[in-house]
């Protein structure tokens, strides 16, 4: 609540002017700030709110190192990311996704949708589970600076994609491809499967939208799988 001695950030800086004092209140400001949020405020400073071409920085997290099943446990390690990113803090170490898993595991099958979107909840995130996203939410999720989880078919070629799916954390877009966190690693979009599993090889990784987008969409534009978060 405003109290007589509150001021707008904008004024102040209107009538910045070096003072000493004027430092010392930005510096506690700053200091009172994530790494993350001063990077986000500098990218808004610079570049405006409204634009869909940016990268959030969500911490890339893999299934592969989660023990006999992790290979099976693709929503639960991306559903972390998403978790992690807009709840800082609530997973501990790198395999904060087991602790998430644990929570999962009170609602269903990692494999689950509602069991993901009930253990979300859980911790006080409104996501819901869709399944006709398009490129457009892409842009307008990634605009408002939430990471889309998206579930997609990773076999078979690009022309007939096939399997029981795959998800993966889509992070931001740039240049026509999706930025993504992938759990397992990085994909081979033409012909299917993967073709590096490297801990670090699914970070940020670009999917074109040619390629990706017709394994997400595979029915068609606005037929994407995607939790959604508000």
């Amino acid at each position: 609540m405003a109290t007589d001695n509150s001021i707008s950030l904008v004024n102040a800086a209107i009538y910045y002017k070096g003072e000493p004092h004027q430092v010392q209140a930005f510096e506690y400001l700053e200091d009172l700030l994530t790494l993350e949020e001063l990077d986000e405020f500098a990218r808004i400073y610079r570049d405006g709110f409204e634009s869909s071409e940016r990268i959030l920085k969500v911490r890339h997290m893999i299934q592969l190192d989660n023990g006999p099943n992790g290979y099976r446990q693709c929503f639960t390690t991306t559903c972390s990311m998403l978790l992690e990113y807009l709840r800082p803090g609530t997973l501990s170490g790198p395999n904060g996704d087991l602790e998430y898993l644990e929570t999962v595991e009170h609602y269903g099958d990692t494999t689950d949708s509602s069991a993901q979107i009930s253990a979300l909840r859980s911790y006080g995130l409104d996501v819901e589970f869709v399944m006709d996203a398009s490129w457009e939410t892409l842009e307008d999720q990634i605009r408002k600076g939430f990471p889309v989880p998206c579930g997609w078919l990773h076999k078979g070629h690009v022309s007939s994609p096939s399997g029981g799916g795959h998800w993966s954390c889509v992070v931001g877009l740039e240049d026509g491809s999706a930025v993504v966190n992938d759990p397992f690693g990085r994909a081979d979009l033409v012909h299917g499967g993967y073709v590096d599993t490297w801990i670090t090889a699914g970070q940020a990784v670009r999917y074109s939208e040619k390629n990706w987008g017709r394994r997400w969409q595979v029915e068609g534009p606005g037929t994407g799988w995607s939790i959604i978060a508000r």
